[in-house]
């Protein structure tokens, strides 16, 4: 039975080897995730932002 005992600790590493791999690539999708989202964020107010200047130009040009 010691060669059985030796394979079922095989086999548990191997498990928690790839539940480790699995967690870090799912942490890693995660703050890939935020990071795009910070970025696309920070574009959407520059957006925003030169939309705002344009409104405000043509409020100034607009005829009373």
């Amino acid at each position: 039975m010691i060669g059985g005992d030796i394979v079922f600790q095989l086999i548990m590493l191997i498990v928690l080897g790839t539940l480790v791999v699995a967690a870090v690539l799912v942490v890693r999708s995660i703050i890939k995730g935020k990071q795009k989202r910070s970025y696309e964020e920070e574009r959407l107010s520059s957006i925003e932002d030169k939309l705002n200047d344009v409104i405000a130009v043509i409020d100034k040009k607009k005829p009373e």
